[in-house]
């Protein structure tokens, strides 16, 4: 787009839609098979608590829930409803550091992936159900 600035000046100013991630279809296929092999398919709710910065994480974990049947609830880390969240006993919740932080912090027992210690690494389900994702 061209602008004129109040001093006179041209300015061309181009819009940069940012890269999609070219693994999005693999790794969605790859957090399918791996909550479908740990027994999570199904009837249930996941849990996604992901801040902005892991936006192509939350898509993944979002499409990867409805492939498996389970309905999807989405939060950022900040969000004052994660403890009433949490005490609705989600299936399983799927968080990003960030995420994985405030929900230890809730002390709210739950079956997570996340990235956070103690916790069973998010990429690690997707990495060991990766191989036949190509």
């Amino acid at each position: 787009m061209k602008h004129t600035t109040p001093k006179g000046h041209t300015v061309i100013t181009q819009r940069i839609d940012p890269v999609p991630d070219p693994w999005f279809g693999q790794r969605v296929w790859a957090l399918t098979a791996g909550l479908r092999r740990r027994g999570l398919a199904g009837t249930g709710t996941m849990l996604v608590v992901t801040c902005e910065a892991h936006d192509a994480d939350r898509a993944v974990a979002t499409s990867a829930a409805e492939r498996t049947g389970l309905r999807v609830t989405q939060l950022d880390p900040a969000s004052a409803e994660l403890v009433t969240a949490l005490e609705t006993r989600p299936t399983v919740v799927l968080a990003c550091r960030e995420g994985s932080a405030r929900v230890a912090a809730t002390r709210v027992p739950c079956r997570i992936f996340g990235d956070h210690p103690g916790m069973a690494w998010w990429r690690l389900l997707e990495l060991a159900h990766a191989d036949g994702a190509a």
